[in-house]
């Protein structure tokens, strides 16, 4: 009896033998990777909150995951060095460690140039009135990175602020996602307008608001340096 009992409980014995020894192949390491140019904390939160789509066949939707891969147990940012410690199994490591890399690429600085036209409009029977001449309030330059928001303040007749964040897209045009506020006092919000366009190094209209009757303010913009890298962090 005690022998059939054993020889039923043999397969089992096995299964539970091989699930340790898969187990134990599986063991954590630890590997430290210092970054040059992005923030390893804004690397981590980026890490946690965003996901990767994954191709799996035509007619078919991708897949969402995570870009921290299963089998990773932290990802550790150290400030006074600028690196990230992670710790998982070797093959979860190796695929983060790949997906660092391609995160931790050189910034690409945007430099624009503004120009802020209040433009007299002429009323008509038609549904737009007709401009006439431009007054210049203001034409200064914005110096940004790619991605990141910059803001300039433009003084004429009042108070102006302008905001842009831009977007380099593969063809070197530039995406600007700006907004336009006229202030009054103690730098209060009056009006506000929102435009986003794609334009070149020719320039282009971003959009415009109207401060007063029969007058409207015109933001136009000219990325003039889309190719200048910055320096990797020391």
């Amino acid at each position: 009896m005690r022998r059939y009992v054993l020889f039923l409980l043999l397969p089992l014995l096995l299964v539970v033998l091989d699930s340790r020894s898969a187990f134990a192949q599986q063991k954590i390491v630890r590997e430290k990777i210092a970054l040059r140019f992005v923030i390893a904390t804004k690397v981590v939160d980026y890490l946690k909150t965003n996901t990767s789509s994954r191709y799996v066949g035509e007619g078919r939707p991708n897949v969402e995951e995570p870009l921290l891969p299963p089998g990773i147990a932290s990802v550790l940012p150290n400030k006074r060095d600028n690196s990230l410690t992670l710790r998982g199994t070797a093959e979860a490591v190796a695929r983060l460690k790949e997906t660092i890399r391609l995160l931790d690429i050189q910034p690409r600085e945007v430099t624009i140039k503004l120009r802020l036209v209040r433009v007299p409009l002429t009323p008509s029977d038609e549904e737009e009135a007709t401009p006439r001449s431009e007054e210049v309030i203001g034409a200064p330059i914005l110096v940004t990175l790619n991605n990141q928001t910059g803001r300039v303040a433009v003084r004429g007749r009042g108070g102006y602020e302008v905001e842009i964040t831009p977007r380099i897209n593969g063809d070197n045009s530039v995406t600007l996602s700006a907004e336009l506020r006229l202030l009054g006092l103690n730098n209060q919000v009056i009006q506000s307008a929102r435009g986003t366009r794609r334009v070149t190094t020719s320039g282009g209209r971003l959009l415009s608001l109207s401060d007063a009757p029969n007058t409207r303010i015109i933001l136009e913009a000219i990325p003039t340096d889309t190719t200048k890298k910055l320096p990797a962090t020391p």
